[in-house]
Parts: structure tokens; C-alpha cells; sequence
């Protein structure tokens, strides 16, 4: 069982006359909760322990103290080796100002509280604003985080298209985040920075982020593009994107819809799919010290699981059901019957119909395709080839800028096997805001 420890937090009810008054406008995107305290596995697996309860918050003046163990969240029972995964949806989705029903264990004793709860934290900076937006996207909200130089502006910008995953883009508990340290960078040189909540990931409205397909997460991507090309502060004509991941495949697809200043892609994706899965577990496998011919071996099952899923169109849980061998390779790969790497089927499935990389035809504005050299789910090879695609059509529009002793969140990290080891955990590489920043400023 993971001991992974989770952060969850919920703050006391001394903000709660400001979440009233944020309630009280019509098109506010209601806050989510906090509730102050770290969340572990519990030994027995029959709740959520509390590992250590944060000051001054919501868990704090209702008595939860380290070594107690939450029961239940509301109605939601906590049992199981999935227990605190749980623990953390349930409290993700409730809003600041609600009263929530929390069964609490203290060594014998089972109590029944109720919390009301306040807002998250939100992100500051003592050298310019940070804006909380909303974006409607068909009808649901989604929340946008902006940072804006001080002045009135109109400011150049860019728009940030975070990977696959479906974490949060807000980082307030942690000022040395990758992120707000790579935007941070951008808005002290004069940008204004904007970044979404994809579809029901922390204030965003909508059903679950893992169930969201590709076409429906290019569509929210799009809503914000044209959002900030309203915002008074934003010099429209001077918008740049920055696709991280997964986002330098979204980046193409809006720029080709949508005029842009250029589009900057850091550790994309521009292979067929089939390929892609093949050479990044073959990469990742040797990383690992795994001999030639279990590598092999291994490539062998990728590659018949992959014809099925991308090829015959198959679910996850219809691969599994013919061959249940498939039963361990899916699991490890964040998978169950209707998902892989943490996201539905259908959006695997879709981003194949794309043919990577011909998005990249349809591009005619300026472009950095940017590589780490520690970078370990990138492949190298696609980063120039797609520089290659653009310029065939447009001349000397496309440049292809290696970096070295970079990863693939921006890490230090002289390898990619120390990069691998870190987690991509090691500290901040400025060279992906200096010299992203030259190429935006020759613009």
C-alpha cells in the first residue's frame, strides 16, 4: 500500500464574511474548502489518519489533533487501501461556506462534528496582482489564475497549457512550485500570466477531470484563449502559449484556431501515439536497470496492448476481461476498465485519431520547441521533427532550443536518471525562463 501523505486543508471560519460576500456575486466561482490537516494511510485500513493538524484552520478549532482517524467525510465511508485517495476527492469537492459532517475516531472514542468551512488559500505575490477569474465553458465555470504586472497595461501574455495529469495549477502553499516559479519569472519581466483549472479539478465546475475526453479539454483550452484576449490588461495581438507536456499537443490545435503572438512547447509529444507509448516505456525501463531482454519482453506486451486499445479500439476493461494478463500492466499504469495514465479511454483514443504530429501543418506562427536533456517522458527526436514540419511550410518561423541539466518539470538535474530518481523533484531550472524569455522578448 502507498505511504504517500496527502495535504488537505481547510481553513477556520475567520474568512468566512469574505466568502459570503464572494457568494453573493452572481458570476463568482464559488472557493473551495481547506481543512488544515495532512491525511496518511491508517494501518488498519478502516478510516484516514491524521498525520498533522496546520494551525489556526477549520481541523484545528474543531479538536482534530495528529493520531486521530477520520471515519467517515459526510456520507463517504473511508475504508480501504483507497481510502485516503477518498478522503481527498470527497474534501476537494466541497465549496467554502459549507458545513461539512466529519466522523472522527480519538483512540476508543467515535465522535460526530460539524465543520464550516472557508476558503482555500490563494496565491500571492508581494511584486504584482494575482487575479482569481472564472471561464465559462459550456455552461460550467472553470477557474483561471492570473498574474498581472502592476499597471494598467495592455500587457503581452502567456497562456499556460499545463500535461495530462489532472492536478491542480494552483500552488499557494507552495511558493517554490515549478509553476508559480516559471510564471513568476515571466510576470517580473512584464507578462501577464494565465493558467485553467482543467474541468472538475479545484474550484473548476463539471464532472471529474479523469473522465474528461481530449476534444472536450480542447474546447475549455479554447474558451480561455478567447477569454483572455478580452481582458482589458492583455494586449491581444501579443499572446503567446506555452504547452507543457501534454499541453504542447493542446498549443498547436489553438494557435491554428486562434491568431497568437507564437506558441512555445516545453517536453511535448509530436510522434504517433503507438510510437510515443513504445520508446518512452523502453526508455524508462533501461532508466531503470532493467537488462535488454526484459526490455524486450516487455515491449512485446506494450505493443499488443497499444494495437488493441488504439488500433481495435478496445477498452482497458475489454482488454483485461480477453487476456487477464494485461490485469498488472494496467494497474501500474494509473489504469482500471475504463482508464490509462489516470484518464478515460476516450481521450487516448481521440488524441490518436490526431495522427501526431499533423497538427503542426496547420501552424504559420512563430515557434520554440523546447527540449531538457534530463528530460525523461520526452523523447528528444520529436522536438526537432515538428521544428522540421513547421518550417517546411514556413520558413524560418520554428526554432528547436535544447537546454541541458533540465527535467521534465523544470528540475535541475544533471541526467535523466537523476532526474528520475528525484521524482522530478530537484530545484528550479531559471534557464527555462531566461531563455524562453529572449526568444518572447525578439518577438
Amino acid at each position: 500500500m502507498s505511504r504517500v501523505t496527502y495535504s488537505v486543508v481547510i481553513t477556520a471560519a475567520l474568512t468566512l464574511a469574505f466568502s459570503a460576500f464572494a457568494a453573493a456575486a452572481s458570476n463568482e466561482l464559488p472557493r473551495r474548502g481547506f481543512l488544515g490537516a495532512a491525511l496518511g494511510p491508517e494501518e488498519s485500513e478502516r478510516g484516514v489518519k491524521v498525520m498533522e493538524v496546520f494551525p489556526e484552520t477549520s481541523a484545528c478549532y474543531a479538536g482534530i489533533e495528529a493520531g486521530d482517524v477520520l471515519q467517515k467525510i459526510g456520507s463517504v465511508q473511508l475504508l480501504g487501501p483507497d481510502a485516503v485517495k477518498h478522503a481527498v476527492a470527497s474534501l476537494g469537492a466541497q465549496k467554502a461556506g459549507e458545513a461539512l459532517l466529519l466522523t472522527v475516531t480519538k483512540g476508543t472514542y467515535t465522535s460526530h462534528m460539524t465543520i464550516e468551512l472557508s476558503e482555500y488559500p490563494r496565491e500571492s505575490h508581494a511584486d504584482f496582482e494575482t487575479i482569481y477569474d472564472a471561464v465559462d465553458v459550456n455552461g460550467a465555470l472553470h477557474r483561471a489564475i492570473i498574474t498581472k504586472p502592476a499597471g494598467d497595461g495592455p500587457f503581452p501574455t502567456v497562456y499556460y497549457i499545463q500535461g495530462l495529469g489532472c492536478s491542480s495549477v494552483e500552488a499557494p502553499n507552495n511558493p517554490d512550485h515549478p509553476t508559480r516559479q516559471l510564471l513568476n519569472g515571466f510576470t517580473k519581466d512584464g507578462y501577464v500570466t494565465f493558467r485553467m483549472e482543467k474541468r472538475g479539478v479545484g474550484d473548476s465546475e463539471g464532472a471529474p477531470c479523469s473522465e474528461l475526453d481530449f476534444t472536450t479539454e480542447r474546447a475549455g483550452y479554447a474558451s480561455g484563449l478567447a477569454h483572455l484576449k478580452t481582458l482589458s490588461y492583455v494586449n491581444a495581438d501579443k499572446v503567446f502559449l506555452f504547452g507543457h507536456s501534454m499541453g504542447g499537443v493542446f498549443a498547436p490545435l489553438l494557435a491554428a484556431d486562434d491568431p497568437v503572438a507564437g506558441v512555445i512547447v516545453y517536453g511535448t509529444i509530436a510522434a504517433p501515439l503507438h510510437e510515443y507509448f513504445e520508446v518512452n516505456e523502453a526508455r524508462q525501463m533501461r532508466l531503470r536497470g532493467l537488462g535488454e531482454e526484459n526490455v524486450e519482453k516487455s515491449l512485446e506486451l506494450v505493443r499488443e496492448f497499444n494495437n488493441q486499445l488504439l488500433t481495435a479500439r478496445e477498452t482497458p476493461g475489454e482488454i483485461m476481461e480477453a487476456n487477464p494478463r494485461f490485469r498488472a500492466f494496467v494497474n501500474i499504469r494509473d489504469g482500471d476498465q475504463t482508464h490509462l495514465y489516470g484518464r478515460h479511454y476516450s481521450f487516448w483514443h481521440q488524441l490518436d485519431d490526431l495522427s501526431l504530429p499533423s497538427p503542426w501543418d496547420n501552424v504559420n506562427v512563430p515557434v520554440l520547441a523546447v527540449w531538457g536533456q534530463s528530460d525523461v517522458p520526452a523523447t528528444r527526436d520529436d522536438h526537432p521533427a515538428l521544428v522540421a514540419i513547421v518550417n517546411e511550410n514556413h520558413p524560418g518561423t520554428a526554432t528547436y532550443l535544447e537546454l541541458p541539466n533540465i527535467g521534465h518539470g523544470f528540475d535541475t538535474a544533471a541526467t535523466m536518471k537523476e532526474s528520475l530518481d528525484n521524482h522530478s523533484n530537484g530545484p528550479f531550472n531559471e534557464v527555462i525562463v531566461t531563455d524562453t524569455l529572449a526568444w518572447m522578448n525578439a518577438r
